[in-house]
């Protein structure tokens, strides 16, 4: 993905669907993002979370503590929001919803 490895979610239905195939089903999910590193550029640099001191450290490597997860906001389009998490113990699905078009 633009943002690296992890589990995909997005606050708009609308984009979560741009990705859902023949059959439209989403899951409602609950994410703890912790403490979330903001973008609205691609993130592919490494596969590890940013560091905290992401501003100064330009490492692949450090000692630093990481953030927990990723908020994008493309700039693209800056419509919907997308939030990245590397460790499944971060989402629970609640809801399966289908979703019918007319």
């Amino acid at each position: 993905g633009l943002y690296g490895p992890g589990v995909y979610f997005s606050d708009s239905p609308q984009k979560a669907l741009h990705y859902a195939k023949t059959d439209k089903h989403l899951l409602l999910c609950r994410v703890l993002l912790g403490r979330f590193f903001f973008t609205s550029d691609p993130f592919r640099r490494t596969s590890r979370l940013p560091c905290i001191e992401y501003n100064t450290c330009r490492q692949d490597v450090c000692s630093h503590d990481r953030f927990s997860s990723i908020r994008a906001r493309p700039a693209a389009d800056g419509r919907h929001n997308e939030f990245i998490v590397q460790e499944k113990d971060q989402c629970y699905p609640e809801f399966l919803l289908v979703v019918k078009t007319a």
